[in-house]
């Protein structure tokens, strides 16, 4: 709990913005590729039928990434 509190003290705006995102992109494209390879249809390609929903993970990743340019630097 102490670390938790520690985190939400002293981690800015940026940083835990950027976290939420990279941990809901993760989440995202974990279901994602869950759905893709345990989906069985014939003649589709499974990676089109989800092809939305990998464009909404990268985006996100790539989101997070350059929100970490915003957040101060620690010496």
């Amino acid at each position: 709990m102490k670390i938790i509190r520690k985190y939400i003290e002293d981690t800015s705006r940026f940083k835990k913005i950027s976290d939420a995102l990279f941990v809901l992109a993760l989440s995202i494209s974990s279901y994602t590729l869950w759905t893709t390879y345990t989906t069985k249809v014939s003649n589709v390609c499974p990676i089109n039928a989800n092809q939305d929903m990998y464009y909404l993970s990268i985006g996100l990743l790539m989101v997070a990434f350059v929100i970490t340019f915003f957040e101060k630097k620690t010496k």
